[in-house]
Parts: C-alpha cells; structure tokens; sequence
C-alpha cells in the first residue's frame, strides 16, 4: 500500500514553532480546475475550508523544519535505493482539519517530475481520516495514522482526507512531494526532469558512456 513508512514524532519545539509561525496566516485553496485563491480560513480559526500552505512558502522559513524533514527523506531515499542514482529536492506544506472544515476531495500530486508523495501526521484523529481511492470509488483506509505516522506512495496514486467527526480535535498534517531532477539508471544512463516552460515537463536521456 505504502512505498515506505515509519514513525517519526516531531519534537515539541519544533512543532510549537510549526503552530507559531503559521499562525494568523491565510489559508490557499485550490479548486478541481487548478485554480487558487487565498480563503478567510486561518490556522487560528478554521472554518468552512480547511486550512493549507500549499504553494506559500511559509514552512521553509520554521527553523529546523526544513532539515528535520531533509533528514527523513535522506533516509526514505536512502531504503529505496535511490539516495545515490539522482539528485531530488523536495517541498513541504501544512494542513489542519478540523469537524467545522470540509473534507479534501480525492485529488493526486503528480504533475511531471514527482516520484513520491509523503504525509506526516502530527496531530492525530481517532478515527482514521487519509485514504486511497480506486477506480470504483472504494475508500482504502491505510496503515495506523496516529502520531508520527509518516507514509510515502506514488503521486499518481489518487487519495484525499475525510472530514473530522470529532469535536475540539485539529487534525495537523505536513504533506510533500520529492521531485527527481536526474536520475541514474543502471544502464549507464541519465534522466533529467526539465521544465521549459510554464507547465510544461520533458524528460531527458543522455548516455553516461
């Protein structure tokens, strides 16, 4: 179900940090179609729309948020044999759900250089809340999810979350996804991700012999 799993608990400073530094700001939105927008919803005070950093940049500026997570995908990376055939980078956004927020409808990550997409949960639900969604539109509830829960699975892999049913619970999340810029094959090739233009992905082979 997953490509790879393990628990890592966020430390207490960091995640106090995480809480701090979101704080006030405005919840994005991004719709079926693409589109985006910036929503009333705050970390503080959600309502109606959950709230998501995704595409601010917000995370990167927490300290020790981007090395906490550097390390946990080196060793992700490392267990699946791809730390030394490609040079990858990766991005992080929040979430927090709550009874008063909407669901996250069914969606996936994969645009044209994503190889894995990654869910850490921070603040739990009792009741598991992620899912994967099949061609018959059957939910599969995956793994534990509880505190520290953090799961990999291929971006093209369609999922979302289902609202939160219990009362005065934040359900607090870091998402992301690790894009490969060049991959090392055993054939003696090397695959690189370029984007030339706005949307537009081409991938590249060049022999290494």
């Amino acid at each position: 179900m997953f490509i790879w799993e393990t628990n890592k608990k966020m430390p207490n400073d960091l995640h106090k940090r995480l809480v701090d530094t979101v704080g006030m700001e405005n919840s994005h939105y991004i719709n079926y179609d693409g589109s985006s927008g910036v929503t009333n919803a705050t970390y503080k005070n959600v309502q109606d729309d959950f709230f998501t950093s995704y595409r601010d940049e917000i995370d990167t500026k927490i300290e020790g948020l981007v090395e906490f997570y550097s390390e946990v995908v080196k060793e992700m990376m490392l267990d699946l044999g791809m730390y030394n055939r490609s040079r990858y980078e990766f991005q992080l956004w929040t979430q927090r759900y709550s009874d008063q927020t909407t669901a996250h409808w069914p969606h996936d990550h994969f645009s044209g250089c994503e190889i894995i997409s990654f869910n850490h949960i921070i603040d739990p639900t009792e009741k598991k809340c992620f899912y994967f969604l099949d061609d018959n539109e059957n939910k599969i509830y995956a793994g534990k999810q509880d505190s520290g829960h953090f799961f990999a699975w291929p971006p093209w892999r369609v999922h979302g979350a289902d609202q939160v049913t219990e009362p005065n619970v934040n359900r607090l999340i870091v998402a992301g996804n690790v894009a490969l810029l060049e991959y090392y094959d055993m054939d003696g090739f090397k695959l690189t991700c370029d984007e030339p233009a706005g949307g537009t992905y081409v991938w590249k082979q060049t022999s290494l012999n």
